[in-house]
């Protein structure tokens, strides 16, 4: 098997409905794929929806995982594939009908690198209000880093266009099943987990422009509430993925004195931006909210 596809869901059937027709649509497929469909202890009628593309997706199969977290799902579905490249995306993304065929393609071409993502752009459900701009970009897991191929050095690539050699996972393990969504609970972080991983050990990764996909943005994730319940999950997330570093740091109740520090920081400048109403006031605040997640975790402690 050339290609293993591999989608966890969640409670999105409708939206999964145009993922797979997505995924139906493929164009100069000429190699053996997969598609592993991990249902991650949905209650709609997610089984339904993939029971339509039985018979019109080859090699399709369907996965139930009972321990809820995208990170069990994911490397669920990582241990049931064949392929020799696993090729990540979302309940709520269309792929372009062309790829699958580039993904292989550059895999084929380029056998030393381990891990390559793509363009992430945004399928609106209505238009986006002014004030959010590219700088916000990223909360909603959008990617657009220009038009021409990075080797990159930071874990700046989204899993829902991710597509990784199945030996990186044989070296260097799976996601980190202590962080990742949480049914409505906001934690990200797997896949930066996984990529940092490859990158310090010196693993090629790219950023590939033409290797694209559209990421569906509903209406309520257009609201500032959405960004700051995000940050907050956000902050949560560094506060366990500094676990081991911060083991050496002064603490009060578990906190590092750097991190309140930081806040103290954070509030200055915040206050600061509020004052002479500077535009990125916003920004800011989620800044300032995403500390405040990252004590609240440690304080959980």
């Amino acid at each position: 098997m050339d290609i293993s596809v591999v989608v966890c869901t969640y409670n999105r059937a409708n939206l999964l409905r145009n993922t797979l027709k997505s995924l139906e649509a493929q164009k100069n497929v000429n190699f053996d794929w997969e598609l592993i469909l991990v249902n991650n202890n949905s209650k709609d009628h997610t089984k339904e929806v993939v029971n339509e593309f039985v018979n019109k997706i080859p090699n399709l199969k369907y996965l139930f995982e009972s321990k809820q977290g995208v990170s069990f799902a994911k490397n669920r579905g990582v241990r049931e594939t064949k392929g020799k490249v696993i090729a990540l995306t979302d309940d709520d993304v269309l792929v372009n009908p062309f790829w699958l065929s580039k993904i292989y393609e550059f895999f084929r071409k380029n056998p030393n690198v381990a891990c390559i993502g793509g363009k992430v752009l945004p399928l609106w459900e209505e238009d986006p209000p002014s004030w959010l701009t590219k700088s916000f970009y990223s909360y909603l897991a959008l990617l657009d880093l220009g038009d021409e191929p990075i080797r990159m050095n930071s874990p700046d690539l989204w899993g829902a266009n991710l597509s990784i050699r199945k030996t990186m996972f044989e070296k260097y393990g799976g996601f980190d099943e202590k962080i990742g969504r949480f049914g409505k609970k906001l934690y990200s972080g797997e896949e930066t987990l996984f990529l940092l991983r490859l990158l310090n050990n010196n693993e090629e990764v790219f950023y590939i422009p033409w290797i694209e996909v559209k990421h569906f943005v509903p209406k309520e994730r257009m609201k500032k509430n959405y960004f700051r319940r995000w940050k907050f999950y956000h902050g949560k997330t560094k506060a366990t993925l500094t676990e081991e570093i911060d083991k050496s740091s002064k603490k009060i109740m578990n906190v590092p004195l750097y991190s309140i520090r930081f806040l103290i920081l954070q509030i200055l400048r915040y206050l600061r931006h509020l004052i002479f109403l500077n535009p990125k006031t916003f920004l800011e605040e989620l800044e300032l909210i995403s500390c405040i997640g990252f004590i609240c975790k440690k304080l959980e402690r």
